[in-house]
């Protein structure tokens, strides 16, 4: 008695086509929102195209709505492979403080 193997149905790999691509869109106009929204600026003012936040803007709107924001400082260790962890202290106006932490890619 033989056995055949059973294929599975064809898939097409992620991130290709047009649905993918304007549900990423769409999860990254979501996520713009809300960082604008919390910050309490418009979504121009944290993105250069529109879709994506981009961090250097976001501490400079930071700056502009009253939190101390610090330089950033390179973590003591390389996150992820070809990324490093950058820190940057952030003050709230009323005085609450946290350091806040985004990986950059390595390009030194």
């Amino acid at each position: 008695m033989t056995t055949t193997a059973i294929r599975p149905a064809y898939t097409a790999p992620l991130g290709r086509g047009a649905a993918h691509q304007a549900l990423d869109e769409s999860r990254e106009r979501a996520k713009l929102n809300s960082i604008s929204a919390t910050i309490g600026c418009a979504p121009g003012e944290v993105s250069a195209d529109g879709i994506r936040a981009d961090m250097p803007s976001i501490l400079a709107a930071l700056r502009r709505h009253g939190y101390a924001v610090g330089e950033p400082v390179r973590g003591p260790v390389q996150g992820h492979r070809g990324y490093w962890l950058m820190h940057v202290d952030v003050t709230l106006p009323a005085g609450p403080s946290f350091t806040l932490g985004y990986f950059t890619p390595n390009t030194s």
